[in-house]
C-alpha cells in the first residue's frame, strides 16, 4: 500500500499528478495553514511561449486560517477572464476543445471552499488521465489533530495500513530513510523524468500547470508522460539533487 500527502493545488504541474500515479491512496491536507502566494490559487500556463501567472481570487482573512478555512471571491467576471486567457492561449492547440471544456466546467462549480474546490480539481482530472488512486482529505480522517510534520505523515500512513510512502524530491532534507523504518514502513522520493514535449514547435517550456500538458498530448503520450519518473530512497535522492 503506497500514500502520498500533498497539500490541495489549483491544476498543478504534471509531478503532482505522477505522485498521484505511484499512490494507492491520496491525502490532501486541507487543514493546515493557508499559504500566501503559493500554488493552492494559482499555477503557471504558456503564453505566447513564455510561462504566464494564473490566479483564482481568495477572500481576504487571517493567515492563521487552514486552507478549508478559506474562500474563493464569487467572481464570474474573474472565471470569464481566466478562461478567455486560457482560450487565447491554446486555441491552436491539438486537444484544446477536450481540455478546455474540463477545465470551463471545473470552474462553473459553485463550490466556493477553497479546499473543497481544489479537492473536486484534483478529483476531476485525476479522472479524466485515468489515475486511480483513492484521493481522500486530512481533515476527515481519524487521526490526532495536534500532530505534526513526520509525526502527522506517520499517523496517516498507519491510518490506512501503508507499507510504503511517497514524498517529492523536495521533501528530502525533511525525512529520513530510518525514521520510516523504525515505524514498519519504506520511505521513496518521486523524482520526476518528465520528458519534453511539442508546444507549437517552440523550445519546451517545463513545469507549467497540467492544463498544458493535457493541451498538447493525447491519452497515451500523457500516461507515457506520467509514468516517467523513478522512486528514490533518500541517500540515493541526495546524490542525484
Amino acid at each position: 500500500m503506497n500514500v502520498a500527502i500533498m497539500q490541495p493545488y489549483f491544476f498543478p504541474y504534471a509531478g503532482y499528478f505522477q505522485l498521484l500515479m505511484a499512490a494507492d491512496v491520496f491525502v490532501l491536507l486541507d487543514d493546515i495553514q493557508y499559504i500566501q502566494r503559493g500554488w493552492i490559487n494559482r499555477n503557471r500556463i504558456l503564453l505566447n511561449g513564455e510561462p504566464f501567472g494564473i490566479v483564482r481570487s481568495v477572500v481576504a482573512a487571517s493567515h492563521r486560517l487552514a486552507i478549508n478555512e478559506r474562500f474563493y471571491t464569487d467572481d464570474a467576471r474573474g472565471d470569464a477572464k481566466l478562461l478567455r486567457l486560457i482560450d487565447n492561449a491554446y486555441r491552436r492547440a491539438p486537444h484544446f476543445e477536450r481540455v478546455f471544456a474540463l477545465v470551463s466546467e471545473i470552474l462553473a462549480s459553485q463550490q466556493r471552499n477553497v479546499a473543497a474546490f481544489n479537492a473536486e480539481l484534483v478529483r476531476r482530472v485525476a479522472a479524466e488521465l485515468e489515475l486511480p488512486a483513492s484521493i481522500r482529505c486530512s481533515s476527515e480522517l481519524s487521526i490526532d489533530r495536534a500532530l505534526r510534520g513526520v509525526d502527522r505523515v506517520l499517523a496517516i500512513c498507519r491510518l490506512f495500513g501503508a507499507d510504503r510512502y511517497i514524498n517529492p524530491s523536495g521533501g528530502v532534507a525533511l525525512y529520513r530513510d530510518e525514521t520510516f523504518e523504525a515505524n514498519g514502513l519504506e520511505l521513496r522520493f518521486l523524482r520526476p523524468l518528465l520528458p519534453d514535449y511539442p508546444q507549437f514547435g517552440a523550445p519546451h517550456v517545463g513545469s507549467l500547470s497540467i492544463i498544458d500538458v493535457m493541451m498538447f498530448n493525447d491519452g497515451a503520450a500523457l500516461s507515457g508522460l506520467l509514468r516517467s519518473y523513478e522512486l528514490l530512497n533518500g541517500a540515493d535522492m541526495q546524490q542525484v539533487l
